[in-house]
């Protein structure tokens, strides 16, 4: 470390010791945003201190509305003769609107002006107001609505069949403001003291422990009290009313609340979740801040869950939990999102942002923490494996390939604009640059920072370089970077520009030299008017053939932004080298052909496990979306999926099935789709075999998993053996689903599976249960499943059934049968259009609407991949454009897109495919001298057109089914 990067830090934690104020944009003494980015921002001339307010919701007897009064508490930072705040969908008495200054004086309000499209109330005065403290005082009526948004009702259906409401809260990010008067921004934070009157038999909720209850003379009702809050923002505040009941820890400061029907299924968020708070303690070094914490299921709901501050909200189905009922990814979903909502405990609640603009600070470490803490508690899920390949592999990397993306630190607005940056920028993204983080910088130093952050930042508002100040003190103490570079001359490169690299690596074989550079990665187009110069500071690591460790994730060196290239030596010219260990940068990595092949080969040798499973998974994951890109050529890609006929791990797959989903709907019903198929087929024999069609008690976790996964895209491309299993396993659970039942979580997969190919018989029983049957599990399963069907007959049958009135379903239910239709099979496509032509006024007319054409119409377009398929829908919408609407150009744009991809590539895959399968069938005939083959399959266009090229394949035909 230099002599000035020393006195540069000890400059900084001096200020730090000493309070010395630092210079921030957007945050003041007060947390007060500055009104910056346009007129939406309340003025900075005045802040709140503390809201009393009082609440009278008519949910038992009455129209749905609530009484509400409030007294703020606030203060005047400079002279003004107006007081802003933030209102929606209030109704004011105004005569009842006083003014007092500290003294208990009033001052004459002269003026309410309603701003509706700013939500703004601005509340005149006679003359200016002094710098000082004043409480502002409202009495209001609300709508206790159904839209999920601010303070609103909710219902449920109990044991006789009633009827029973509640009210309840969702405030994030901007409805505060629809259940009282305020100052609705993140950093204008306050505290709070709210008082609940309510109908005897039912009781209030809110983010701190009862105060005391009394009975209210006037009526019966009862008044419950709350404590005050610490000081918090606006959009954490929330309240229920209810009749629940609990789960209650001995002290009564851990529960949580279900209807009374529903409470035997909360016993795993009870039990899960106090380990994760505990976990998130432990992680912190800080402990939890409030008196106590309580969760609750609310039976309508409009987000996954809320992380209110003490009062978690959560949508039922990711809170229930039934054993040997719900599946194993329901289980997931309920520990991640407790995690998740418990992570904002920290970050979010304690630390706020800044302006929304930060929100990242927010969700991507809730979503860190939900795979990191859950990975804790259930120590045998690997959820950090799963991380990678779902969170950043499948999620991340697709959203921020895109034109269209935007920075983590993203200007916003209006309500609309701050709505739609609750995306997978803010929350996957960001959680993929934290993980990065907390590996260049090793997560000792990373956790060190953290607890400096919140403790410097706790009951305030933060902005990124808050975060990163917090980072560069801890990391000062520990000489992790690079001499002179900062956290933040890392970090800004990732939160103030859109996207992500491509690091590509380019070996000189003769010098043993080796070239890297960066370059922006996407999947389509660059924009145009896009001028800005993509560089990333980018923490570079590497395995090697000769000695192959990928356990240390730290940077051994650095792509700094300023780079064109850097240039590495002394790497051995006979073996591979592998960049990126267990993908811990976000960022793609693409090599030379020669690098891509000695890779290849070494995945297709028994040595392929000491290459760590995330990188196998990243090998899989860069190279199919490096071709799609472009940047790569099939051939080499398809070589590196040769490997995959070894691989049984659910890591590895999962990144495979999520890369070849995208291959299979594009190369569908072209001229070498059914060799295609029978690749893909061989490649999932060997990991179907392992895994099985049945469940055991034995099984881990991610072989469940993979189980899932396998059934689906097996049965999907072919496999025989996965097709047969599945549709006896789905006939004896027919026969009698008590004594042959079908575990949860292959409940929807194996009927999808043993549908593909079964006949009229077994289908219609099918529909039969689904018409008969009471179990909304199965419902959804069989609904989904009879669309899975490639029997022509069946499906055109089936389509016609689904918009006739007399068979049963709701429009609703009718509009996902067809979707499942057109998803369930490349072969139903053709199927699915050719009825949407043909019946095109039947559906208007059952449907009532145009809506539901224009989403069939895109949904299938979305699957064409031949310009015979493009003419008939171009035809298909000069003759319907009064009724396709802006859905016809959105169509055209799917259609084109396919067709582009298989013009350029279709003949490099089939190439590949035609000498690949054929020496794959030299080599089953050196093997095998005699195969027996026998097929049961309908006469349907797709068996016809494969079965002689199967019969060729010998071994591996009797894998393969046609129909």
């Amino acid at each position: 470390m230099t002599l000035m990067k020393i006195v540069l830090q000890l400059a900084l934690l001096v200020a730090i010791a000493f309070s010395i104020p630092v210079p921030r944009t957007e945050v003041g003494q007060f947390g007060i945003g500055s009104r910056v980015d346009g007129d939406y921002r309340l003025p900075n001339n005045t802040a709140p201190l503390q809201y009393n307010i009082t609440l009278v919701p008519y949910i038992v007897v009455g129209n749905f509305t609530f009484d509400g009064t409030v007294d703020i508490l606030l203060q005047v930072l400079e002279a003004t003769s107006t007081i802003t705040l933030h209102t929606n969908a209030l109704t004011y008495n105004e005569s009842l609107t006083k003014l007092v200054n500290q003294n208990g004086s009033s001052i004459n309000v002269t003026s309410h002006t309603y701003d509706t499209a700013e939500q703004f109330l601005i509340i005149g005065v006679a003359s200016q107001l002094s710098i000082g403290n004043y409480t502002l005082s409202f009495t209001y009526v609300g709508v206790l609505d159904s839209d999920m948004y601010g303070f609103y009702r909710s219902s449920y259906t109990n044991a006789s069949g009633d009827t029973v409401w509640l009210a309840t809260t969702q405030f994030e990010p901007t409805s505060a403001r629809r259940a009282f008067p305020c100052y609705d921004e993140p950093a204008l934070k306050a505290t709070f003291a709210i008082s609940i009157k309510h109908e005897p038999e039912l009781h209030a909720l809110s983010n701190m422990p009862i105060n005391y209850t009394y009975e209210d003379s006037t009526d019966g009702k009862i008044w419950t009290v709350f404590e005050t809050t610490p000081i918090m923002p606006t959009y954490l505040v929330a309240f229920v009313v209810s009749d629940f009941i609990a789960i209650k820890s001995d002290d009564e400061t851990y529960n949580v609340w279900t209807k009374p029907p529903a409470i035997d299924q909360a016993q795993y968020v009870f039990d899960i979740g106090r380990i994760e708070l505990a976990e998130l303690e432990n992680y912190t070094n800080i402990s939890y801040m409030l008196p106590k914490m309580d969760q609750i299921s609310i039976p309508d709901f409009s987000a996954g869950a809320m992380e209110n501050w003490g009062l978690v909200t959560y949508r039922e189905s990711m809170f229930l939990y039934e054993e040997n009922v719900s599946t194993l990814s329901t289980k997931r979903s309920i520990a991640t999102v407790i995690s998740h909502e418990f992570g904002h405990q920290w970050f979010g609640n304690l630390v706020s942002p800044a302006w929304w603009k930060y929100l990242w600070l927010n969700e991507g470490f809730a979503t860190y923490f939900q795979y990191y803490t859950t990975d804790v508690a259930e120590d045998n899920w690997r959820l950090m494996e799963q991380f990678v390949v779902v969170a950043q592999q499948a999620t991340a990397f697709v959203s921020d390939a895109s034109a269209t993306s935007h920075p983590m630190n993203q200007d916003v607005a209006s309500p609309s604009e701050i709505s739609a940056i609750f995306d997978n920028i803010s929350y996957r993204k960001a959680a993929c640059v934290i993980r990065m983080m907390s590996h260049f910088l090793t997560e000792e130093v990373f956790k060190a920072g953290l607890t400096k952050y919140l403790n410097k930042m706790a009951y305030s508002a933060a902005t990124s370089d808050d975060l990163f100040e917090a980072l560069d003190e801890a990391e000062s103490e520990a000489y992790i970077l690079p001499t002179l570079v900062y956290v933040s001359d890392i970090m800004e490169t990732w939160v103030e520009q859109m996207g992500y690299p491509v690091v590509t690596v380019t070996r000189n074989y003769t010098t043993g030299t080796t070239e890297i550079t960066q370059a922006r990665f996407l999947l389509g187009d660059a924009d145009s008017s896009d001028t800005h110069d993509y560089k990333w500071w980018i923490p570079i690591n590497w395995a090697v053939q000769s000695s192959p460790d990928f356990s240390s994730t730290v940077a051994a060196d650095w792509i700094r932004s300023q780079d064109e290239s850097i240039i590495i030596s002394s790497f051995n010219a006979s073996g591979w080298v592998i960049f990126n260990k267990q993908q811990t940068g976000y960022y793609r990595v693409n090599y030379d052909d020669t690098n891509w092949g000695m890779i290849a080969n070494y995945l297709n040798s028994d040595d392929y496990l000491a290459i760590h499973v995330l990188n196998r998974a990243a090998l899989i994951d860069d190279a199919l979306n490096l071709a799609r890109a472009n940047l790569l050529s099939y051939s080499v890609v398809l070589d590196v999926t040769l490997y995959l006929q070894r691989e049984v791990d659910y890591v590895p797959w999962y990144a495979a099935f999520t890369g070849l989903s995208y291959l299979h709907r594009v190369f569908a019903n072209t001229d070498e789709y059914e060799s295609f198929r029978t690749y893909f087929a061989f490649l999932t024999s060997n990991v179907f075999e392992t895994v099985g069609i049945e469940e055991s008690s034995d099984d881990e976790h991610m072989t469940t998993l993979n189980r899932i996964n396998v059934i689906n895209y097996a049965c999907n491309f072919g496999l025989q053996s996965c097709r047969s299993s599945a549709e006896e396993k789905l006939i004896n659970w027919l026969d009698n689903s008590t004594v042959n039942p079908i575990a949860p979580n292959l409940l929807t997969n194996t009927i999808c599976a043993g549908l593909r190919g079964a006949n009229s018989t077994t289908w219609n029983r099918a529909l039969n249960k689904y018409l008969t049957t009471e179990s909304s599990t199965e419902k959804t399963a069989l609904l989904a499943g009879l669309g899975c069907s490639e029997n022509e007959s069946i499906i055109n049958n089936w389509m016609s059934a689904i918009i006739n009135s007399t068979t049963g379903l709701t429009t609703s239910t009718s509009s996902s049968a067809f979707i499942y239709v057109y998803q369930g099979s490349p072969y139903n496509v053709d199927r699915a259009f050719d009825f949407l032509v043909d019946n095109v006024n039947d559906i208007v007319s059952y449907f009532g609407s145009n809506s539901t054409v224009q989403t069939f119409l895109t949904g299938t377009a979305y699957r064409m991949t031949t310009q015979t398929q493009l003419d008939k829908l171009n035809a298909f919408i000069t003759a319907q454009s009064a009724i396709l609407g802006t859905a016809a150009a959105t169509a055209i744009e799917y259609a084109e897109s396919n067709i582009a991809w298989n013009t350029a590539y279709e003949e490099e895959v089939r190439t590949w495919l035609v000498a690949t399968l054929a020496e794959l069938e030299a080599t089953a005939t050196e093997t095998y001298e005699t195969t027996t083959f026998e097929e049961d399959y309908d006469d349907s266009s797709a068996a016809t057109a494969s079965l002689n090229f199967c019969a060729a394949l010998l071994i591996f035909v009797c894998l393969v089914q046609t129909n």
